[in-house]
Formats: structure tokens, C-alpha cells, sequence
């Protein structure tokens, strides 16, 4: 293109950034926002967002971290999506601190977290095992009136499970679906584990009859559950009655 005399143009510029990004090749795309600076060209929010994504997927954390202060330093102000970006990149290190400060930042720089930022950060606590981290996070969302979502309790739930927390998991189901929010198969299965492990029959009887009554079908997960417990408890019938009820239903 050049050996024929046409100049690249921003849109040129932005292509090859993405490409090569999108490639991995990670610092053949920061060479070409270098010559695109060079030529005159000013990145925006969008070509900063996606070099920060492509050396966050490869834990160059602080390669991402730099472009970010290049963002600010060319008074481009960053969005939910950089902030979220990075959130995630730090998650995935395990450096909450970090984590929690870009979220600090976020709200102090009037930049909306959405779901996705709280999502992320609940996600990254609970696969760390810091359940009181995650139920934080929880709490922030829900004081600035951000609404849930069948992912987030779903981490939550399995959190407070694998913690030992089953009342805790079960409460979190009832206020899922308080809110209007269907559980879906996994929520079931991790509940159920958690009642049949510490033989709680009573409330595992509710929620197999709440499973029935949503029609949510079970999947291999559950019904290794089910019948590992419900014969052994000499609950064979409502085994058989539980499965002949979901299999006329999606029949």
C-alpha cells in the first residue's frame, strides 16, 4: 500500500491493531499504534481496549497496566469495557487488591461498574475460595441497586456450598428466585449435592419439587445425585416419580 503511495489512514491503522491483537501478536500491534501515532493519528478508548485485552490474555499485566496510564496521560478517558478489561486480567492473577482498586477507580472516575465488572470480581473471589470477598462484592452491587443475574448466584451459591455455607447457598436460591431470576440446572445440582451430603431431607424434597415445577430438566449431574441418595434413604419411589414427571414434561 505504501510502495503504491497510499497513506495509511486511521481506519487502516485500527484494522491492524485489531488484527494483529486478535493474532497475539501482542508487540507487533503496539509497534503499529507507535507508526500510527507517528503519522499524526491519535488512538481513541477502542484501539486502547483492545491492546490492553490482548497482553491482558497473556498475563502481561504490566504492559497492560502501562497503556492504561498512556490512555490517561493523552487525556483519554477510559471506559466501563477498559475498566472491566483490566478487572478481569488482575482476577485471573489473583491480585484482588489490584482488582478492587481499578473498581475504586472506577466509581471515583463517575465510570458506572455494570454487571459484568461485579460479575467478574464474584467470580475471581468465589474461584479463590474468599467467600467473604465475594459476598463484599455482592453487597456493593446490590447498595448501588445493580440487579443479579442466574451466573452470579450461581457462583455464589456453589461459593457458600464448597465453604460449608449450605444455609447461606440456600438462602441466595430463595432470593434468586424472589427476584425473578429461574435457577438453572447446575443451581439445582449444587444445592441438592450440599442437602443429600449432610442428609437434610426435608428441604431436598422442597427443592426436587421446586426443580419439577419449574420444568427445569436435570442432566446426567443430577440424576448421579438422585439416585446415589434417594434409595439409600428408602426414597426409591419418589426417585422414580421425580424421573417419570420430567420425562412426560419434556416429552
Amino acid at each position: 500500500m505504501i510502495e503504491k503511495g497510499h497513506s495509511p489512514d486511521s481506519v487502516t491503522y485500527f484494522t491492524m491493531i485489531s488484527g494483529l491483537s486478535m493474532a497475539r501478536r501482542n508487540d507487533d500491534a503496539r509497534s503499529m499504534s507507535s507508526a500510527m501515532r507517528r503519522d499524526g493519528f491519535q488512538l481513541d478508548t477502542k484501539s486502547y481496549n483492545i491492546l490492553i485485552a490482548g497482553f491482558g490474555k497473556k498475563k502481561k499485566l504490566n504492559e497492560a497496566t502501562q497503556l492504561f496510564g498512556e490512555m490517561s496521560e493523552a487525556g483519554i478517558k477510559p471506559d466501563v469495557v477498559t475498566y472491566n478489561t483490566l478487572i478481569d486480567a488482575y482476577c485471573k492473577a489473583v491480585d484482588f487488591p489490584m482488582a478492587e482498586t481499578l473498581l475504586t477507580n472506577m466509581t471515583d472516575g463517575n465510570c458506572k461498574p455494570s454487571l459484568v465488572t461485579y460479575g467478574t470480581l464474584i467470580q475471581g473471589f468465589c474461584k479463590k475460595g474468599d467467600h467473604d470477598g465475594a459476598k463484599k462484592i455482592f453487597q456493593s452491587m446490590k447498595d448501588l441497586h445493580v440487579e443479579s443475574n442466574a451466573v452470579i448466584y450461581n457462583n455464589l451459591i456453589c461459593s457458600f456450598y464448597s465453604g460449608g455455607e449450605t444455609g447461606m447457598a440456600i438462602s441466595h436460591l430463595d432470593q434468586m428466585r424472589k427476584n425473578g431470576i429461574s435457577p438453572k440446572v447446575i443451581t439445582y445440582n449444587t444445592i441438592l449435592k450440599g442437602l443429600c451430603e449432610n442428609n437434610i431431607s426435608g428441604k431436598a424434597f422442597e427443592v426436587i419439587d421446586q426443580m419439577k415445577a419449574e420444568r427445569c430438566s436435570p442432566n446426567a449431574r443430577t440424576v448421579e445425585i438422585l439416585t446415589g441418595w434417594l434409595p439409600a434413604i428408602g426414597e426409591t419411589k419418589r426417585l422414580r416419580c421425580f424421573m417419570e414427571g420430567q420425562n412426560a414434561a419434556f416429552s
